[in-house]
Parts: structure tokens; C-alpha cells; sequence
């Protein structure tokens, strides 16, 4: 049996317009209610308020698609008892119907305004079967629960995740009885509860799909490359470098796995011999892991990797496939708050362009900033960068929360930019309302940047991805992108100037699309993965034509989600949060997956305490094997081992 290791799952949500979810089990008005019979409530058959702490993001959602609190909660309240939780009252309450065994995934989130700050998210069990639970959260898993996060800890009755700006808890499972959730989130501007119950009934947005998806046909080979038992361990991304493959990934204290001390793992793959190498660097940003603030991308002898976050943004560059990084541009943004969500890419000529989101007093900006080799080798290579002053894309006045950045340069020099972002706010009921816009920048080669509104929807994204084949002024752009109807297709055959209606794929739980374009023997050829929320959790699936013009696409999976009971307590085995990074070998696609066990036999009544990031001596976690820590990739790598809770491998598709 497998570690507890706490993981974060999806999702990067603060609402959307989409309501859902059972009836209310009550007769009463259910917010800021006292906990008690004979409390005073709202009138019957009322709609509920907004909560005196609305400013205080509670949303809790299925997929893309965020929950309606119920106007009549009173009954829900009065069944549990708020002082063993620690609790005076109750702002949200909802009530959810499932029919019995079937796997269901709900996810709770907050955010800090300027997505920066200290934030809380936390689940408490109130009520099993209409009795008081035994125990602290150890009895959700007896309950068939399956609560999970980046880095949680304990705390008396309450499982608790923290965020620097943004903090996510996901649950899921299945039911054969009622069970009550007390839900609580914290940030600045104060603390917000809900109680949310399931019971027993008929399908609701929650429940999972469980239609059966064959596997993918296009998988030529599977390598496993690491694994880690540690709770830190997440948010791979991968880069080429001649047959070198590259993966950084967000890791922990693999000695003591509940340590809050975090690092930046760097996996290198020769792909000719198989051989696995590494090294890896203290990481001192206090987020946990819910920002996939570091990027790679790699061309020949060259390897830049990018790193945003708290202080200013990074570059570091090898120019020997990651033996060593010789040039470091700490490049000063002027950021009041922290630079997120950075992303990098590098040109055929090797020009290099990074992208990332700066926030300051009232403005979120895009930014771009672009480097050129400025030194050569005796071979032709890069052995130096120059650097531009960062150049705005987009700017806004408005408290938003930004997607991750799809970058990708055409074969003659042009560059497309996908980015988007969400706007939230409580709406007079008190739901949360999420508006998302995604868009596109184009620069033609040798022009000026062409800014596209693509999308607005009702939905909460956070990857758009673009893929390009063509130069110039027939430039064809792919942009994938979601909304609550699934991921979304769209491709303009004239560098962005217009765009075809959208193909749909997946459902409202699918996330994280992936765009693969190349052109093959006069033929398109494209691969669309994305993240899909089906069977017992996250998998990951591809949509592949071997000509788009033709249309004619397959669909299968590359992963399968999996939930068994284990001498009396729940494994899930799915894909991490955000768990797979992808990028083109030629014809190939070669894809970086990061699979993950949960076992909830390990959460115990033991609390694990928080520990001030940093406090760790570097050595003694990477000591021998694992590897020391250096800053290139020459140190052997431990044994991958199958029974750790995070699993690393490389897949190629044909």
C-alpha cells in the first residue's frame, strides 16, 4: 500500500455561471446561519443573500462549472454541530446528489486579490450517515473521499492546503450514505464557510463519465525516468536539446516527505541511450505548488529555462545541454506583486522569446521580453544572449487571474502568443460569476504585434495552447482553449486576422490542451491532448488526424484513472495536477506524464506542522541518491521506484 501524499488535482477555478447540484434538503434561508435549532434564518423559499465576507472567494466546482449555493440551508446547518468544528456560523450551504458508488470530483478554491499573499483552503468532516464521524479527516476515506492538494497538513479535525495568492482542495470518490463537508477558506480579507452535503439521488455535475475511451493507437514507446514520495513533487515541463530530453518538475524533501521545504528537480533523458541524469536547485518562492511558475525550451546545444515568482524574473542558459548554466539574466520588472506563470521559447535562429505576467498597483500586464545570441562558438552555436527591454502585449486595470502563456515561433520567424485570463465576482445571490477572455497575438516577421480577442466565455481557463505551421502572411495558427462545453478547436488560415467556428472535445471537467502541428509528406498532421476528468479521476487524452483537412480524427487515452479499495481504505491512481507537459521531435510528439497514488489509509491524526520554506540543509536532501544538488545535469539520478506516490515518465507518439 502506497503513502497518503497529498497532490493537487485540478482545479485552477474561481467560478462560472453554470448552476448544479440536488435540491436543498431544508425549509430555511442558508446564509450566515447559527448552528442550533430554533437559530433565526432567512424567510422560506427565499434566494439567499450575499454574505457579509462576499469579498472572501468560497467557489465550489465540478470541472468548469462552479456550484449554485442553495436558498434553503437552515436543516443542513441545524444537523451539525459547529462548536466540535471550531465554527460560530455559516456563510454557503450546498446540497449535492450522486447515486450511490459512482466516482464524482468537486473542487474547492480562493484566491488573494493580485494573486499574491497568504490564502487557506480547508475541509472538515461534520457529518457520515447522519452521525457524528470518529476521528479527524482520516474519515472521509472511510467515508469513500478522497481529499487532495499540493503540501496539506493537518490541524485537529481539518485538512488544510495554503497558497501563495490562489489554494485549491479537490475531493473525490464515491458514496453509499449521506455525508456533510464543513468547507472553509481564508485570505486577507477574511474567513468564509460553507457546508456542502451528498446525498445519495440522481447524476449531478459532479459525477465523472465513465464511457469507455480506448488507448491511444499512436503510442510508439514508454520509458520511466522518476519518481518521488514527497508531497511536493508536481508541475512537470519538458524541453528538447539535440536527443536530449529535459524535464524540470517542482520536488520535495524526498527524506521527509511531509517537509514544506521545496526544489526544482532537473531529469535529463538521452534518448540515443536511454541513460537518465540530473541535478536540482533550492526553490524559495512560498507557494506550495499551485503556480507552474518555471518553463524550458531547448534548440540544439542550447537550454534556457525560465523561472517567474517572487523577486525578479530569471533566465538561465546552458549552452551545453544542461552540464552547466553559464549566463543568468535577472531581469528587473518592476513588479509590486509576483511575476507569474512565465513562459519560453526558442526560434530556429535561436532567438528567444519569454512571456509572463507582471502585476503592479492597479495594472496586470502580459509581457514579453526577447533575447539574441550576442556570441558564437567555433561550432556556430550560442555561446552568449542579449537581452531587450520586456515590451507589454496586454494591460488591464482589473484584478485578474492569468492563464498559463502557449508560445510558439513559425519556421521563418514569426511569433504567436496564447494567453488568456478570468475575472470573477459575486453576483446579488452571492454565486460566484466568472467571465474569461482568450486571445491571441501575432507578430508577422519582420512587423508589429496584431492583438485577437478569440473567446469570451462563462468558464474559468487557465492553458490555451497555439500550434503553427506556414510563414508570414499564410501563417496558420491552432488554438485550443476551454470552456464548459469542453476544450475548444479553433484554427485561422491567415495569421489570425479571422478564425473557424470551434470543434469540441471532452466535456466540462476537460482542461490543459496541448497543440501539436507538423507538416508530413504534404499532409497536416495534429495531436490534441488535454487533461479529461473521467472514470475515477484525471486522465490524459489525444485527439490525433493524420491530415486536419480531412477531419477525420481518433480519440483515445493515454492514462487511466483507477479508485480500489485496499485492505479497507481508497487508492486513486490518476494524473497530476497539471501532470504532463508536450512537445514536437520532428514528426514525433514526445510527452512528459506525471501519474500519481493517493491512498487515504495514511491520514492520520498526527498533524504535521508547517515549517518556514528554506529551513532545510540542501545537502542532506539531495545527498548521494537522490543527487546532490548542482545547477547542471550530471549527477545520476535514484531508481525509479513504482510504489512511490509521483511517477515521471516519457511516452513518444507517432
Amino acid at each position: 500500500m502506497r503513502l497518503f501524499v497529498p497532490s493537487i488535482f485540478l482545479c485552477l477555478l474561481l467560478g462560472c455561471g453554470g448552476g448544479g447540484g440536488g435540491s436543498s434538503g431544508g425549509s430555511d434561508g442558508g446564509i450566515n446561519i447559527q448552528g442550533g435549532p430554533g437559530t433565526p434564518v432567512n424567510g422560506p423559499n427565499l434566494p439567499p443573500p450575499p454574505a457579509a465576507n462576499a469579498d472572501v472567494p468560497l467557489i465550489v466546482s465540478a470541472g468548469l462549472q462552479t456550484l449554485t449555493r442553495v436558498a434553503n440551508g437552515a436543516a443542513i446547518v441545524g444537523q451539525v454541530d459547529l462548536a466540535r468544528l471550531g465554527l460560530s456560523s455559516v456563510d454557503d450551504v450546498y446540497d449535492l446528489t450522486t447515486p450511490t458508488d459512482e466516482p464524482l470530483a468537486l473542487h474547492v478554491t480562493t484566491r488573494e486579490a493580485n494573486n499574491d499573499g497568504n490564502v487557506e483552503v480547508a475541509v472538515a468532516h461534520a457529518l457520515a450517515a447522519g452521525s457524528t464521524p470518529v476521528g479527524n479527516v482520516g474519515s472521509l476515506g472511510a467515508a469513500g473521499l478522497v481529499p487532495s492538494t499540493m503540501g496539506s497538513f493537518t490541524a485537529g479535525l481539518w485538512l488544510l492546503s495554503t497558497g501563495d495568492g490562489f489554494a485549491r482542495l479537490t475531493l473525490q470518490g464515491s458514496i453509499d450514505a449521506r455525508q456533510t463537508l464543513a468547507l472553509r477558506v481564508t485570505t486577507a480579507a477574511g474567513t468564509r464557510v460553507a457546508l456542502l452535503r451528498l446525498r445519495p439521488g440522481q447524476n449531478s455535475p459532479i459525477n465523472l463519465d465513465r464511457s469507455p475511451v480506448p488507448s491511444h493507437p499512436g503510442q510508439i514507446s514508454s520509458q520511466e525516468v522518476y519518481s518521488s514520495p514527497s508531497s511536493r513533487f508536481g508541475l512537470p515541463v519538458l524541453a528538447l536539446s539535440g536527443d536530449r530530453a529535459t524535464v524540470l518538475s517542482y520536488e520535495g524533501d524526498r527524506v521527509d516527505a511531509t517537509s514544506t521545504d521545496r526544489y526544482e528537480m532537473r531529469v535529463q533523458v538521452d534518448l540515443s541511450t536511454l541513460a537518465i541524469t540530473g541535478g536540482g536547485v533550492q526553490e524559495n518562492n512560498p507557494d506550495p505548488g499551485n503556480w507552474r511558475d518555471h518553463e524550458l525550451a531547448g534548440l540544439f546545444n542550447v537550454l534556457a529555462r525560465a523561472h517567474a515568482g517572487s523577486g525578479a524574473l530569471t533566465v538561465d542558459l546552458s549552452f551545453d545541454r544542461g552540464a552547466s548554466f553559464t549566463q543568468t539574466e535577472a531581469v528587473p520588472t518592476g513588479a509590486v506583486f509576483p511575476n507569474r506563470l512565465v513562459q519560453v521559447a526558442i526560434a530556429a535562429d535561436y532567438s528567444l522569446a519569454v512571456a509572463f505576467w507582471r502585476r503592479t498597483v492597479g495594472q496586470a500586464e502580459l509581457l514579453l521580453l526577447e533575447g539574441q545570441p550576442s556570441a558564437f562558438d567555433a561550432n556556430g552555436s550560442p555561446s552568449a544572449y542579449s537581452f531587450s527591454p520586456p515590451v507589454a502585449v496586454y494591460a488591464s486595470g482589473e484584478d485578474l487571474t492569468p492563464n498559463i502563456i502557449g508560445v510558439a515561433w513559425s519556421a521563418g520567424g514569426d511569433l504567436v502568443i496564447g494567453y488568456g485570463f478570468s475575472l470573477g465576482a459575486p453576483d446579488a445571490s452571492g454565486n460566484w460569476v466568472t467571465t474569461t477572455e482568450s486571445r491571441c497575438a501575432v507578430r508577422i516577421a519582420g512587423q508589429t504585434m496584431a492583438d485577437q480577442l478569440v473567446s469570451i466565455d462563462q468558464a474559468v481557463t487557465f492553458d490555451p495552447s497555439v500550434g503553427v505551421v506556414g510563414i508570414g502572411q499564410n501563417l496558420g495558427i491552432f488554438y485550443a482553449y476551454e470552456t464548459e462545453l469542453g476544450i475548444q478547436l479553433r484554427v485561422s488560415n491567415d495569421h489570425g486576422q479571422t478564425w473557424t467556428s470551434p470543434l469540441s472535445f471532452g466535456d466540462a471537467s476537460s482542461h490543459q490542451p496541448s497543440v501539436m502541428v507538423r507538416e508530413q509528406a504534404g499532409a497536416t498532421r495534429v495531436d490534441l491532448l488535454y487533461i479529461h476528468f473521467r472514470n475515477a479521476g484525471a486522465e490524459l487524452h489525444v485527439v490525433h488526424w493524420d491530415d486536419f483537412v480531412s477531419r477525420t480524427h481518433t480519440t483515445g487515452r493515454l492514462t487511466t484513472s483507477t479508485m480500489t479499495d485496499v485492505g479497507g481504505s481508497t487508492e486513486l491512481v490518476q494524473l497530476g495536477w497539471l501532470g504532463y507537459d508536450a512537445v514536437l521531435d520532428g514528426d514525433d510528439v514526445l510527452v512528459c506524464i506525471h501519474e500519481q497514488t493517493i491512498d487515504t489509509g495514511a491520514l492520520v491524526s498526527t498533524p504535521v506542522v508547517a515549517q518556514a520554506i528554506g529551513t532545510n540543509d540542501p545537502p542532506e536532501i539531495f545527498g548521494a541518491a537522490p543527487p546532490p544538488l548542482a545547477p547542471g545535469l550530471t549527477q545520476p539520478v535514484a531508481a525509479f521506484d513504482a510504489s512511490h506516490a509521483h511517477r515521471l515518465r516519457l511516452v513518444r507518439l507517432d
